[in-house]
């Protein structure tokens, strides 16, 4: 298979395109919303992809009285 993959953000999504390398125009995949991705990996055979989404949350909690 030789096609590249990518993702582009703009007007706040995300979106999958995959652009075979022997055409000049990339082809629209999908929509990934507007969470920031984080990795993405396309199935060998082309016909499925996965991908990570999200922001990091950073909690911290106090516990005290343990004793």
């Amino acid at each position: 298979n030789r096609t590249l993959y990518y993702i582009t953000r703009g007007d706040s999504k995300n979106s999958l395109w995959e652009q075979p390398l022997d055409e000049d125009r990339p082809r629209f995949v999908a929509d990934l919303g507007d969470k920031p991705i984080r990795n993405f990996a396309v199935a060998p055979d082309g016909d499925a992809f996965a991908y990570v989404r999200g922001e990091w949350l950073h909690n911290a909690v106090l516990i005290s009285g343990l004793n």
